[in-house]
């Protein structure tokens, strides 16, 4: 039913479901279901009514348990980084942080897009806090807040839709910078730097090998040699005197045999 929800609504969508059922504290069976279709969001009769049967005790209804039955539980490493991710945002322990801390602790310089060149770093941001704030969706943040169940439906959306455990980390470290501070770099300068080096390509620095480096601050040395492409073998020692004592890589001495 979650990866369906996804399929649909995208990443969002585990915690669009999560918001409407979060909207009454009461409600039956029936009545979700109708908020859910309101929002355009249908499950299979067979899958609701599973989560309604084990969210179900005696003749209670649980939205408590049909929250936790819909987010389910995420794998261990997954699980482990937000909650790194939620202690580093919840330093208080107050159990929600404001927008303001959240969005501030979102480093979009990291972003692939953004890194790549291929988009502007406040179209990425826009895009970022507009999943966070936006009343039209049915996801705005109630009062300039979000909680840890937030926070975690909706990262349990992006968790579908990312096969692996390391991409996953990777994914949550870098989107907050959980790896070095936000500010030791310059938001700014870091996005300008890392797109002029992606435009770059090849000829940027760090593509470049040690061994087109060899020579290059060296006098006396025939131009033709400096251009070589590769490697310029032999170049400081094919006129150096023979060498032919024995050394400490091999101290045999060869004779030939008579």
């Amino acid at each position: 039913a979650r990866q369906k929800v996804v399929e649909r609504h995208g990443k969002n969508g585990v915690r669009l479901v999560v918001r409407i059922a979060r909207q009454q504290s009461s409600t039956t069976p029936e009545e979700l279901r109708e908020l859910l279709r309101g929002a355009a969001v249908w499950f299979s009769d067979e899958d609701f009514s599973q989560m309604v049967m084990k969210s179900t005790e005696g003749s209670n209804f649980s939205i408590d348990s049909f929250v936790r039955q819909f987010i389910g539980e995420l794998p261990p490493r997954r699980k482990n980084v937000l909650q790194v991710l939620w202690e580093r945002l919840d330093k208080d322990r107050k159990g929600f942080v404001e927008l303001s801390t959240f969005f501030d602790a979102y480093d979009v310089t990291r972003h692939p897009d953004v890194s790549s060149g291929r988009r502007n770093r406040h179209e990425v941001e826009s895009d970022f806090f507009r999943i966070f704030t936006d009343d039209d969706s049915g996801c705005g943040a109630s009062n300039g807040v979000i909680t840890r169940e937030e926070l975690t439906s909706y990262y349990t959306g992006v968790s579908e839709t990312i096969k692996r455990n390391e991409d996953f980390e990777l994914l949550i470290i870098r989107s907050f910078s959980l790896d070095r501070p936000k500010h030791l770099f310059a938001a700014s300068d870091n996005a300008m730097n890392v797109t002029h080096r992606s435009q770059q390509g090849t000829s940027h620095p760090l593509y470049q090998t040690s061994a087109s480096l060899v020579g290059q601050n060296c006098e006396g040395i025939p131009e033709e040699i400096l251009k070589k492409t590769h490697n310029r073998t032999a170049i400081f020692t094919k006129n150096a005197p023979p060498f032919t004592g024995a050394t400490t890589m091999n101290t045999s001495v060869s004779r030939p045999k008579v």
